[in-house]
């Protein structure tokens, strides 16, 4: 148990196991983007993302749906219909569905 203690230590002190355990994820500033048909978008303004470490990397810490939903609670010129693309990943509707989309 001591020899345990001891080489976690270690390891925590060069940042192997702690400095991962607690990366800081830093926010990012997605973009709303409302669905123009044929995979266009317009976009309608910004919504500031959390980040969270999860799996080895940095993600979004609410699903991309939720994300979605901000924007369209957001900004009025959503008209309900604004998806969000993140720097870190691509795109997600309001269902949440991963989409691809080619934002002006």
């Amino acid at each position: 148990m001591k020899k345990t203690l001891v080489v976690f230590l270690a390891l925590c002190a060069t940042g192997i196991i702690c400095g991962l355990a607690y990366a800081d994820c830093p926010d990012v500033d997605a973009v709303c983007a409302k669905m123009t048909g044929g995979g266009g978008a317009m976009n309608v303004g910004d919504l500031k993302v959390g980040m969270c470490w999860k799996s080895w990397t940095c993600e979004t810490c609410k699903d991309g749906g939720t994300l979605a939903q901000e924007c369209n609670s957001k900004y009025p010129a959503c008209e309900g219909n604004c998806a969000v693309c993140t720097g870190y990943s691509s795109c997600w509707n309001k269902t949440g569905k991963e989409i691809f989309l080619l934002v002006d």
